[in-house]
């Protein structure tokens, strides 16, 4: 069985980037990371930018879509935009990262080409993990993309609700929301779980990292020039230092179960079991 994770959701700033570079630092830490195709469709290409900054890289990179001298070159430019995503995702394991306002594109071509069936008969098990912020636009926009899956795969995929709690705000004010009662729903459905990427509350990520634009990964890499930049005490910077290196491990704790099944094959590989 080859998996493959994507992170619907058509909103920017919803931490898209973020949550791969996560769950791409956990497979790291299983010592899994060459065993993923990492893939982008974003024109702003940030996954590849924060990867490049780690002397790591993204194997497949697509623009949003075809665009207008694409199509006008060739008109079935725009339907077949998103065959390369197929190809990498039916090689082997992957990650996919899907920038703003690619969501409902790739599920409109993913239904017209018959991408489901497909997937069943390549032996792929699509992971879809949707992002989301507290705010009720993010929340909104995750859900439809997570009931796009849903239609789209039914209990052909596992689906994961990613609450990234960025700014700190937390998710408390959201959940007596409508989108968490059909939240339930879906649990009972289709197997939905929720998980939840904490607030990094450190200085170096608040202060700095966010402002500089760089993952809290590259943060951790540069956190004494970064203490030293802030101008913060030897014992300061420890403490931020500290609460970086918390949070990473929590973070990366929180999306143990989407990357799991990832670990569960390849470790099967390994020991010679499949």
């Amino acid at each position: 069985m080859k998996f493959a994770i994507e992170n619907p959701n058509d909103k920017g700033g919803v931490g898209k980037s973020l949550t791969d570079l996560v769950l791409i630092e956990s497979l790291r830490r299983h010592g899994l990371r060459s065993k993923i195709a990492v893939i982008e469709v974003d024109h702003e290409r940030k996954l590849s930018k924060f990867l490049e900054s780690r002397g790591d890289k993204v194997d497949v990179t697509l623009a949003a879509s075809a665009g207008l001298a694409a199509a006008a070159k060739d008109r079935t430019a725009l339907e077949s935009h998103f065959d390369p995503v197929y190809s990498a995702q039916t090689a082997g394991h992957s990650i996919t990262d899907l920038g703003a306002n690619v969501t409902s594109a790739k599920m409109e071509w993913e239904r017209l080409s018959d991408v489901p069936e497909a997937m069943i008969e390549e032996g792929v098990w699509k992971i879809f993990a949707v992002p989301v912020t507290p705010d009720v636009a993010a929340i909104d926009a995750g859900f439809r993309a997570l009931r796009a899956a849903v239609d789209l795969y039914g209990k052909n995929a596992s689906y994961f609700f990613v609450l990234n709690d960025i700014n700190g705000d937390g998710f408390a004010a959201c959940r007596n929301g409508q989108v968490f009662k059909e939240l339930a729903k879906l649990e009972a459905a289709v197997g939905l779980k929720i998980v939840e990427i904490p607030f990094s509350s450190s200085r170096l990520v608040q202060d700095y990292g966010n402002l500089a634009y760089m993952s809290p990964m590259d943060v951790y890499d540069q956190a004494d020039t970064i203490a030293e930049k802030l101008g913060l005490s030897k014992p300061k910077a420890n403490r931020e230092i500290k609460k970086l290196t918390e949070w990473i491990a929590a973070a990366t704790a929180a999306v143990e179960p989407i990357i799991a099944p990832i670990v569960e094959e390849c470790r099967k590989a390994e020991g010679g079991e499949g």
